[in-house]
């Protein structure tokens, strides 16, 4: 007799756990995650193991489900395997697009609530009852032999080595091109071969000298990017990992680095630098305003995308950290040059580091300069650019600052500034004609 996998979303807990016991008092076996995984085991592993040898999958269908990268796995992997999937609608939604490609709604049993005498919850049981008892299972080259009918390599049959542009990962997202790589991982555009969406895929790859150490890195990102939600953070989809690489699937962003702007720009109007510097105060506030706060760690143009409708997005969040008194001192000191704060050569960051960041970050932009770049320097803002506004100028050399006190403490005091630019620029005007009235 097999048992049944349940798939459900972390806020639909209760409801599966009712289902288990409905089914349970039945005698029927279920398998149900974080639960029933071993201690010490790999997640993704055991799930897939798990989804593969079950009788079949009962969903409990609900709009949290469908947003649940998780879920959606689970889901794929059980119609990969070729498994029958039994969709439990436990709340009143629509089908989004990915479920439509696995579910059909007369699959659907609609269930106000788990009771055993319902109709519903019969006809269930009798359908549960006939996969479980009947015996039959579905072995491993069933998957791969439905991979190979769309005409796609199985995942199992992934070329590891080589991995590159043209391969197809988890028969699912084709590799395009590489978009660049980092410290620890590369990351490569890839395609769905069926929705054709684009992706972002970054890839680690195994090695003694840094798998551990680099993985535990992406769990970090994994886990930060996944209770996040603003449409100035990328998401992630999906995870996969084999016995050489770990990737990560997440959102592409279309558009250009602002180092590229630099690049080809130059200074840019000042216009444009307080509208991004605006968004780029909304997008930070928003991770250092979560509990605990969320530190970038790795401001740079080239970490923040300039998308085709004018919007800011905020890209890597490899050495993103929670704030903690005892940082990870390895990672906190890890940076770019010119763009890192000093306190964090001394293993110290704290919301104050991004802020610092971010002004290098404005002050690039405003002398059309990246001070990362030759001849590696750091001038005066007006010396380079002497159109900038008095109040742009301070707000620049605040967030600059090195001593972390002497910066703005919240980037709400920051955003004010920017929003009251003019009024600051002419109080600072007035001082400075006193100034010189006074050293007459």
């Amino acid at each position: 007799m097999g048992y049944v996998f349940i798939s459900y979303s972390t806020k639909n807990q209760a409801s599966a756990d009712a289902m288990r016991e409905l089914l349970k008092c039945k005698g029927i076996e279920t398998w149900m995650a974080p639960g029933d995984i071993p201690p010490g085991s790999k997640y993704a592993q055991v799930i897939n193991r798990a989804v593969k040898e079950c009788a079949c999958l009962l969903l409990m269908l609900s709009q949290d489900a469908q947003n649940s990268v998780w879920v959606a796995k689970e889901v794929e992997r059980a119609v990969n395997y070729r498994k029958p999937v039994i969709p439990v609608r436990i709340e009143d939604v629509i089908l989004n697009d990915e479920f439509e490609l696995y579910i059909s709604t007369d699959q659907v049993v609609a269930v106000q609530k788990i009771v055993q005498d319902s109709e519903d919850i019969k006809k269930l049981l009798r359908s549960v009852t006939a996969y479980t008892e009947s015996g039959e299972t579905v072995c491993e080259e069933a998957a791969v032999d439905q991979t190979e009918d769309r005409g796609l390599p199985a995942a199992s049959e992934m070329p590891e080595k080589d991995l590159g542009p043209g391969s197809v990962i988890d028969g699912k997202y084709r590799i395009v091109s590489m978009l660049g790589s980092g410290i620890f991982a590369r990351v490569y555009l890839a395609e769905h071969v069926i929705t054709k969406k684009k992706w972002a895929v970054k890839i680690i790859e195994n090695t003694e000298e840094n798998f551990s150490r680099f993985a535990a890195r992406v769990s970090v990102e994994i886990s930060i990017l996944n209770r996040l939600s603003h449409p100035g953070l990328p998401s992630i989809a999906d995870m996969i990992q084999t016995d050489r690489y770990l990737m990560v699937v997440m959102d592409y962003i279309e558009g250009v680095p602002l180092s590229r702007v630099i690049a080809e720009q130059g200074a840019v109007s000042e216009v444009r630098v307080i509208e991004w510097a605006g968004q780029l105060c909304g997008v930070l506030g928003y991770l250092h305003t979560q509990i605990p706060a969320i530190i970038h760690n790795d401001i740079h143009p080239r970490n923040i995308m300039l998308k085709s409708d004018g919007k800011i997005s905020l890209i890597d969040f490899g050495t993103a950290l929670e704030y903690s008194a005892y940082p990870d001192e390895d990672t906190a000191r890890i940076g770019t040059t010119y763009y890192a704060a000093p306190e964090k050569y001394e293993g110290v960051i704290d919301k104050r580091t991004d802020i610092y960041a971010l002004g290098m970050t404005l002050y690039a932009l405003v002398i059309g300069k990246d001070p990362s770049q030759p001849p590696y320097a750091i001038y005066p803002i007006r010396q380079k650019n002497p159109h900038v506004s008095l109040g742009l100028e301070y707000i620049i050399g605040k967030c600059m600052e090195r001593n972390p006190e002497d910066r703005y403490q919240d980037l709400r005091e920051m955003q004010y500034d920017l929003d009251h630019i003019d009024k600051l620029s002419q109080k600072l005007a007035r001082k400075r004609g006193i100034r010189r009235f006074f050293s007459r």
